[in-house]
């Protein structure tokens, strides 16, 4: 690799995943305890990996109608510390719109701060869409949309007891990175092992990205062909175009 095409600034990446806490999950407590501990450990491993063009940042968001707490906010892939089996305690409803708005409108502030981030986003419930009361459909789909225009954000959808298809085209997520799983704890369990394989395939072409550009490639450009990767690709190795 001649040093003139190796990134001088590192690629921020921020991972933001929203979790469903309601009262069903209950049912399938431990195997999502378990399975989003596992993933918080893939990122800190992927991290370590893709140190060379990569800075990870870690968000973990819980959602019910009684609160929406930051297990993890914004915090450096080297700082992670796993979640605590008493902070997800499921109960309540699902207002699941609120916490994807709320979310990302908090994100974008902070992705916009810097010139080389992108952010990768994952939104897991057992669920429909129950209770909000800030955000509607309408404007959760036209909300990511602008976010996906703006290039480097990525989307992806775990859903159970649901019409996956049907919910990521009204929240305006590519159908291609969504998951349906069936409700238990091993088909649980899979799910999470699934995102977190593809989110290291999604890392690691990424950098392969990266490592194509010039240094004095535009942002734009290198942002666009982020863009391009994740439309020739599913997040999910199971799904993936040929």
């Amino acid at each position: 690799m001649n040093e003139n095409q190796k990134p001088t600034t590192k690629t921020r990446i921020y991972n933001l995943i929203i979790l469903d806490k309601s009262g069903s999950m209950d049912e399938i407590r431990q195997a999502a305890f378990t399975g989003c501990n596992e993933v918080l450990s893939g990122i800190k491993t992927t991290a370590e990996k893709h140190a060379d063009t990569q800075e990870h940042f870690a968000s973990l968001m819980l959602f019910d109608t009684e609160s929406m707490p930051y297990i993890l906010d914004m915090v450096p892939a080297a700082q992670i510390q796993l979640m605590k089996k008493e902070e997800f305690v499921p109960c309540a409803c699902t207002p699941l719109l609120d916490a994807i708005g709320m979310a990302l409108t908090r994100l974008e502030k902070e992705v916009k701060k810097h010139e080389r981030a992108v952010a990768s986003v994952t939104i897991i419930t057992d669920g429909y869409e129950n209770a909000s009361q800030e955000f509607t459909y309408h404007q959760i789909h036209q909300l990511i949309g602008r976010l996906k225009e703006q290039e480097g954000w990525n989307f992806t959808f775990m859903g159970a007891n649901q019409d996956v298809t049907k919910v990521c085209l009204e929240l305006n997520i590519d159908v291609q990175n969504a998951q349906a799983w069936e409700f238990s704890n091993h088909c649980a369990k899979k799910a999470f092992e699934s995102y977190r394989d593809g989110h290291t395939m999604f890392c690691a072409a990424m950098e392969d990205v990266d490592m194509c550009m010039c240094i004095d490639t535009p942002e734009t450009e290198r942002k666009s062909r982020y863009r391009q990767m994740q439309t020739k690709r599913s997040f999910f190795k199971r799904n993936e175009k040929k």
